[in-house]
């Protein structure tokens, strides 16, 4: 539970500011006018968090697929023709994955839609997390025969 506390503690930190001070007009705070450069410390910060939930849900399913193949499997119908080629293939999705993730808030970056772009990855990182809480819960059983 403290793991998770932590993981959500950190996406709060790396969240962007979304209020605006006291001394701020809303001409200037609106989405057109508030520019950053799209690889700017918060959004290489939100791909390494998303790359990190990707990553620990991978190694829960690997591990899974490799001691108890005949019980896991999984889920997700678009990542389970990379994941069932073993790590070589989960590394192939992952990239994909992330590529079209950054690509996406590129888009959305171009196009001034800065807090989706900063939202997406949370919200990915939220679906890797919750994979690989997952995954862990259902090894956890799987090895004690609950």
């Amino acid at each position: 539970m403290a793991r998770v506390s932590s993981l959500v503690g950190l996406l709060v930190s790396s969240s962007p500011t979304w209020a605006m001070a006291q001394g701020d007009s809303l001409a200037t705070t609106t989405g057109a006018t508030v520019s950053h450069r799209f690889f700017d410390f918060k959004n290489i910060a939100l791909t390494s968090i998303e790359s990190g939930a990707l990553l620990a849900d991978g190694i829960y399913t690997q591990r899974a697929l490799r001691e108890y193949p005949e019980f896991f499997r999984e889920a997700d119908p678009i990542a389970r023709p990379f994941v069932m080629r073993g790590w070589p293939g989960q590394m192939e999705g992952g990239a994909l994955f992330v590529g079209a993730d950054v690509g996406l808030r590129y888009l959305l970056h171009r196009k001034n839609h800065h807090r989706l772009e900063r939202l997406l990855p949370l919200v990915l990182t939220l679906y890797g997390t919750v994979g690989a809480i997952h995954g862990a819960r259902e090894l956890h059983r799987a090895e004690t025969g609950r």
